[in-house]
């Protein structure tokens, strides 16, 4: 068993509970730096298997819910986030052909795609899978309140069956795909990447190639990469919900990114590998010495793997069995037609990219004297 959520009363290995909490609350941000970190030292000196393997396999669980394949989607409203992208892609460089219409590919006949430890790419049917996809059905089945029901579409639209899509992108208040990952960069990871390296600068670009590569137009389409992979999950576990009034607020488990996809999609792409192995040879240069180069550098690797595609995705934790991360808490604005509306805390958290923020605001709302 490659692991499991840590239950309180339950005995565990020291260990098991030093990776729960390193692992309870890290981004995607930072699962990203410690894979480059690892996939540059392995490129450059041989290298061992990811360490990240092994702290999922400590942070993770078997459980229950639903699945659909996942098809293009668009949805509209009346408020739109400006662009916060000045730069237009040009027929030279990889991300021109970047579609922001297309999703996430959801699970097909229920089968997850993964690969083994041998680096073998496997499409498989699992137990797991099927009860999460059966469990899910099922507590739905018996939720008779319509808030609670509309607010869970917004987790189908991230887990289940992302052609789903337009339902979260009403609830956030914007147009398409690319308004909405704009906005989280520019809303939120601006402010956080600063935070945490001072000498970030939102304008920054990095040549390659003779193709410049602005961190403010290729940073939200990784943002998209790292959500559409959330669409083979093909379930969450609904722990618990709560309606007070029109909001509406979900205690759930779910399945996370698999990172390690990342180095297999590289190794793949036989025809590629100058222009990969040119991006780590960058990246591991200006380490330490130059932040925006680097950050710019570890983007488009990312972007790279999956060949610059729309839909790309890494797919998420578990080696087709169904492991999960959480608790996660959310919280929903529903009326009394159904409509919903999400902020941007709770935004993050439902995209986890930032989960710490909405628990610490919503968890509050399931303790015992509530």
């Amino acid at each position: 068993m490659l692991g499991r959520n840590v239950v309180k009363g339950e005995t565990i290995c020291y260990n098991e509970i030093i990776f729960y909490f390193v692992m309870k609350y890290t981004s995607y941000k930072e699962k990203e730096e410690k894979f480059m970190k690892k996939e540059i030292k392995r490129f450059l000196l041989g290298g061992t298997a990811l360490l990240s393997l092994l702290v999922a396999g400590c942070s993770k669980t078997k459980t229950d819910n639903e699945t659909s394949q996942v098809k293009t989607t668009k949805s509209s409203t009346k408020k739109k986030t400006p662009s916060i992208s000045e730069y237009k892609t040009d027929s030279k460089n990889p991300g021109a052909a970047f579609d922001w219409n297309l999703v996430g590919a959801g699970l097909k006949d229920y089968k997850r795609e993964f690969y083994d430890i041998e680096g073998k790419r496997v499409i498989k049917l699992t137990a797991s899978v099927l009860d999460a996809v059966g469990n899910l059905q099922k507590t739905k089945s018996e939720i008779t309140d319509s808030k609670v029901l509309a607010a869970l579409k917004l987790l189908d639209a991230v887990y289940v069956d992302q052609s789903n899509i337009g339902d979260l992108l009403q609830a956030a208040g914007v147009s398409n795909q690319k308004e909405l990952y704009e906005k989280i960069w520019n809303e939120y990871m601006i402010e956080d990447i600063t935070k945490n390296h001072p000498t970030f600068n939102n304008d920054a670009t990095a040549e390659l190639d003779g193709v410049t590569y602005p961190i403010k137009v290729y940073g939200p389409m990784k943002l998209k990469i790292y959500t559409n992979s959330l669409a083979q999950a093909g379930a969450y576990e609904l722990l618990n919900y709560k309606v007070e009034g029109d909001m509406v607020y979900l205690k759930y488990n779910a399945p996370s990114m698999e990172g390690d996809t990342q180095v297999h999609y590289s190794k793949e792409q036989k025809n590629n590998q100058a222009f990969l192995n040119k991006i780590k040879e960058e990246t591991e240069k200006s380490s330490g010495q130059d932040y925006n180069k680097n950050l710019i550098m570890r983007t488009i690797f990312t972007l790279a793997t999956v060949q610059f595609k729309g839909d790309g995705s890494f797919g998420v934790e578990g080696s087709g069995e169904f492991y999960v991360s959480g608790p996660y808490y959310l919280a929903v604005k529903v009326d009394e037609n159904g409509k919903t509306s999400i902020d941007l805390t709770n935004l993050l958290a439902l995209i986890q990219i930032h989960s710490k923020s909405a628990t610490e605001a919503n968890e509050v709302k399931f303790q015992k004297n509530q």
